[in-house]
């Protein structure tokens, strides 16, 4: 059996890649308070959050 490749998304697509947080944050420095750092070292917010996902929707 073999496995099947991971979708990716259309290379134009504007979400590819991760999101600029430093940017956003400057935009929005509410934000600021929800960023945490994810098991893999990188910035995120928690999506778990609801309030942290109304301030990222803004």
């Amino acid at each position: 059996m073999t496995t099947p490749n991971k979708p990716t998304l259309h290379p134009r697509n504007r979400h590819q890649g991760r999101y600029d947080f430093p940017q956003l944050i400057k935009s929005s420095p509410e934000l600021g308070r929800f960023l945490i750092t994810n098991p893999y070292g990188k910035p995120s917010i928690d999506f778990a959050d609801p309030e942290a996902v109304r301030v990222f929707n803004r």
